[in-house]
């Protein structure tokens, strides 16, 4: 039969025909001819890997098509067989691809498998093409998807489980160790998961080295772990309440930074907190936020001082206390005044005495004391203002001495006490008046004389200049303008 002739049973019919188209009777042949089919051939195939581990794909490929005399070879299908330790695990039948994929995971350590590969004319199969194997030990196998782990700076710990990174397609327990190739990062592998922490303040790129192992095998994983930058606040060394004397220099040193290496800009409120300071004179700023003072005797006290700190983001405040002790002042030289028009005053006349002075100590409480004394009648009293009453006739010393307690200043004032004219009746006066006119009259006779005497002596004796006459004590002091006694 020819090679396309359908297979089957034939009847032979034999038919005798002449040269002049005259034939016999049919003939027909008692045993039947069976036209049988060409099997293919049997394909070659090949097997991908070669030695195929627990967890691995296992890909079939047909390397040799089958040919068949009455079968165009793209008609040719083929028939895959899986059969693990002897048993028909899975078929694909009539598959027209010359390859055939069992997928990952299915085959596992230890395991005997054996697959046949048949090819397929439509009647009959081809004699199999057969490849057996034993699936050896996969080692663990990394599932992480991409090579890098990203965690924020200061973020904390971050635990990450192991099945995330490696698994084991046998099943087998697996055992991890870790090697960190730089610095910036705390790592611990603590059962089965992996933990990373970044150090304070820090932002980078570190190396991860992961191995893992099932007791056969190790595979191991070169990870990146990348800290992003976060903006961190600015930060200072601790502020310290500081106390200082009145009229006493003091430098308060603010220390501040960025771990991001930003500008600090630090301020403060010292200068509405404390009135009176002046930049310059007894306050000196620096650009750091540190400054220098010098408080005076208004400024005692104690103040809260808000220092900020401020990077481009993050304004953080912090305080201390600033404590203005106060120094014992001296009172200032007392100031006196008096209800006299003249320094002089009648015995048993009341006149007032006014004292002023001040203390800066004043201000937080301290009092001075006015204590008023006499040269010639001792303590007169106390007070700014004292009302006095002399009754001792001369010369008094009026001192006024002012104490804040532990400092004390004087000052005084001179005041003479006479005594009051005595009035006396007219008449009796009259004799007197009369004897004031005659010695008026001989005191001017005399006096004359005298004139006529210097003058005749001056012509007669050139250059010689007469004794000038004896001061009396009293003419002395009236002479001088000054009322050291008044007169009676």
């Amino acid at each position: 039969p020819p090679s396309k002739a359908p297979t089957g049973d034939y009847v032979m019919v034999v038919r005798a025909v002449d040269p002049h188209g005259q034939s016999s009777r049919a003939f027909y042949m008692s045993d039947k001819i069976r036209v049988l089919n060409n099997r293919p051939t049997k394909p070659g195939i090949s097997l991908n890997p070669p030695r195929p581990k627990g967890g691995d794909s296992i890909k079939i490929t047909v390397v040799e098509p089958s040919t068949d005399v009455e079968t165009d070879e793209a008609n040719i299908t083929y028939n895959y067989r899986y059969y693990l330790n002897g048993t028909l695990y899975e078929e694909h039948l009539n598959i027209s691809q010359r390859e055939h994929t069992l997928p990952a995971g299915i085959i596992k350590k230890h395991q005997a498998w054996k697959i046949e590969v048949r090819a397929y004319d439509g009647e009959n199969e081809s004699e199999p093409a057969v490849i057996s194997f034993s699936v050896e030990n996969s080692p663990p196998h990394v599932v992480m998807v991409g090579r890098q782990i990203t965690i924020e700076e200061d973020s904390g710990i971050h635990g990450i489980p192991m099945n995330e990174i490696f698994m084991d397609w046998d099943g087998d327990r697996l055992l991890y160790s870790y090697k960190v190739d730089g610095e910036g990062i705390n790592v611990d592998i603590r059962g089965d998961t992996l933990y990373i922490e970044p150090e304070k303040d820090f932002y980078g790129e570190v190396l991860l080295n992961l191995s893992s192992s099932d007791g056969e095998n190790i595979t191991s994983l070169l990870l990146k772990v990348v800290v992003t930058p976060v903006d961190d606040p600015p930060r200072w060394e601790p502020l310290r309440d500081i106390t200082v004397m009145q009229d006493e220099w003091v430098t308060v040193v603010i220390r501040s930074w960025d771990v991001d290496g930003e500008h600090v800009v630090v301020t403060s409120n010292i200068m509405s907190q404390i009135e009176g300071l002046e930049e310059g004179v007894n306050y000196v700023s620096y650009t750091n936020g540190s400054f220098r003072i010098r408080p005076d005797n208004s400024m005692v006290g104690s103040f809260v001082i808000t220092v900020s700190f401020s990077d481009s983001k993050t304004t953080l405040q912090d305080s201390f206390v600033l404590t203005v002790l106060n120094r014992d002042d001296p009172p200032t030289p007392p100031q006196i005044q008096c209800s006299l028009s003249e320094k002089y005053v009648f015995v048993g006349r009341q006149f007032t005495l006014y004292g002023s002075s001040s203390d800066p100590d004043e201000l937080w409480g301290q009092n001075l004391r006015f204590t008023w004394y006499s040269s010639l009648e001792g303590l007169l009293g106390e007070g700014r203002t004292l009302n006095v009453t002399l009754h001792k006739v001369g010369h008094h010393t009026i001192n006024l001495t002012v104490s804040d307690g532990n400092h004390t200043v004087q000052s005084s004032i001179d005041v003479w006490v006479v005594r009051e004219p005595t009035k006396e009746p007219v008449s009796s006066r009259v004799p007197l008046l009369a004897a004031t006119g005659a010695l008026s009259v001989v005191l001017g006779s005399i006096l004359a004389f005298l004139m006529f005497k210097r003058s005749k002596g001056e012509a007669g004796e050139e250059g010689e200049k007469p004794a000038a006459p004896e001061k009396k004590e009293e003419d002395t002091e009236i002479s001088r303008g000054k009322i050291d006694q008044p007169p009676s």
